[in-house]
């Protein structure tokens, strides 16, 4: 079995996620998830980029969670206002717990920039 299938295999008995906008009573879980991919987001600064307007928290959450969901991922994008004839939609952030809630996030970054009509722009330090 290759690498390729072996993680293939992995990611098939994780269990699904699905996305949704993230809010406030999200923080506590979306701060321990931050802490465990070793982000260096903390409360303050979560807090000061969604206060702005055109700051968006997207989290992945377990699918078969019933009664609790829990949080694997999160993404925190960026609307920028046209700038000389372009607009961009910048990722800020982006971590996940698990490959699947990574792929839903990067998918969804994808699908979000295709509606808004905006060149998706990276600015996380592992894109």
């Amino acid at each position: 079995m290759t690498a390729r299938e072996e993680m293939a295999a992995q990611i098939a008995t994780l269990p699904a996620v699905r996305t949704r906008w993230g809010v406030a009573r999200d923080l506590p879980n979306v701060l321990k998830v931050s802490a465990a991919c070793f982000d260096w987001w903390d409360d303050r600064h979560f807090r000061a980029i969604l206060a702005k307007r055109n700051c968006i928290l997207m989290v992945a959450t377990c699918a078969s969670c019933e009664t609790q969901e829990r949080i694997r991922g999160y993404a925190v994008y960026e609307l920028d206002s046209e700038a000389e004839g372009y607009r961009f939609m910048t990722v800020l952030t982006l971590a996940a717990l698990d490959p699947v809630a990574r792929y839903a996030l990067v998918g969804k970054m994808g699908e979000k920039s295709l509606t808004h009509r905006r060149t998706l722009t990276w600015a996380t330090p592992t894109y």
